[in-house]
């Protein structure tokens, strides 16, 4: 039985890859480039990260990286060849690629579609595996369609942004296991695993296989294994490692807001928030960073994507000092019409930042 890329009613196997003339602007023109690449044994690849951390860079990695990384997820996924994937995320990135190096190191069938909020899921046969986007999970548990999709799923894995509480209460009654993944470019993808749902639901992410995890002497997280070369990867991700294999995520060290001399993670208050805003039924993307204070040296502020009516900013402000220690709580909240987005589609927080410093 021969195995490669579905798209649309097209079928290419892998092995035609080596001779497949690629037409310029075809569907999925750059994914084709790619896998032809490799299927020709091409040894180095560029890739772009993500910019939401810092400026937009090019990122090299070898065929060796790349093929161990999708050994390592093989493995502790237990795919098999013959699965059926749906790749519905950008293949411009380094997530939507791996998709396609998994298919050919494993002999899965990959299943191409156009990455929109909504995945096209129609006239698809059963689907094995899947990687998603957080909005793109919320979308499909929202429908009834979508549900019944990922009950007859058996894996799917969701990166390019974190999996919120109240989505991941919302996976508790999927059929498939849903795992939330922690990567970057910089090591070919994810290198760990934390299941969402039951039954096995985690609360800390687990190493791939021959992935070695280490904090740093102020808390960042330091990755050595195969897909980093066997030189070790100092993250700006400070963590809580709970044993060699297995560790829990706490915020961006380059995101730490010194405020007053306490030093605050803008991720640790984000469920507070969330679960204000839902309780005073106000629908807003938000973020929370530090500015520049004359007082407290950086203060907290939330900023909100939409304007608030009168009185709503001192409900959330009051219904925060309920939830949290009072240096945590937000000095101020602002607000911007549309926030800036890293290629990813994650608000830009350098964007973002200079945007309220500079008055917009």
């Amino acid at each position: 039985m021969e195995y490669g890329l579905h798209i649309g009613k097209q079928f290419i196997p892998y092995r035609e890859l080596t001779g497949h003339r690629i037409p310029d602007n075809q569907p999925f023109e750059e994914a084709l480039k790619f896998l032809k690449d490799y299927v020709n044994g091409e040894t180095r690849f560029q890739f772009q990260t993500s910019g939401s951390t810092g400026p937009p860079k090019k990122v090299f990695l070898t065929r060796d990286q790349l093929k161990q990384s999708a050994r390592a997820t093989a493995k502790a996924l237990k795919l098999q060849t013959g699965y059926r994937c749906l790749v519905s995320i950008s293949t411009n990135h380094i997530g939507g690629k791996m998709m396609l190096v998994r298919g050919i190191e494993t002999g899965m069938n990959l299943y191409l579609r156009k990455p929109q909020t909504i995945p096209d899921i129609s006239d698809l046969p059963p689907i094995d595996f899947v990687a998603l986007v957080p909005l793109q999970l919320r979308s499909l548990l929202n429908s009834p369609v979508g549900q019944s999709f990922l009950n007859h799923c058996k894996m799917v894995i969701v990166g390019g942004g974190q999996v919120d509480t109240e989505l991941s209460e919302k996976t508790a009654s999927i059929g498939a296991a849903i795992y939330q993944t922690y990567g970057m470019t910089e090591t070919a993808s994810h290198i760990a695993l934390m299941k969402l749902n039951p039954p096995g639901k985690q609360n800390s992410y687990q190493a791939l296989p021959g992935i070695k995890v280490e904090a740093d002497s102020i808390g960042r997280l330091t990755i050595n294994g195969a897909v980093t070369n066997h030189q070790p990867l100092i993250t700006n991700d400070l963590v809580q490692i709970i044993d060699k294999n297995s560790f829990k995520w706490i915020g961006r060290f380059d995101e730490a807001i010194n405020t007053g001399g306490y030093k605050v993670i803008p991720q640790n208050l984000y469920p507070a928030v969330a679960d204000c805003l839902e309780y005073l039924r106000i629908q807003t993307e938000f973020v929370i960073v530090g500015l520049p204070d004359e007082h407290w040296g950086e203060s907290v502020v939330l900023v909100l994507e939409r304007i608030l009516a009168a009185g709503q900013e001192q409900q959330i402000i009051r219904c925060l000092k309920q939830k949290l220690v009072a240096y945590q709580v937000p000095k101020k909240v602002l607000f911007l019409t549309t926030f800036p987005k890293t290629p990813t589609h994650k608000p830009d927080i350098p964007k973002i930042k200079k945007m309220l410093s500079t008055g917009g």
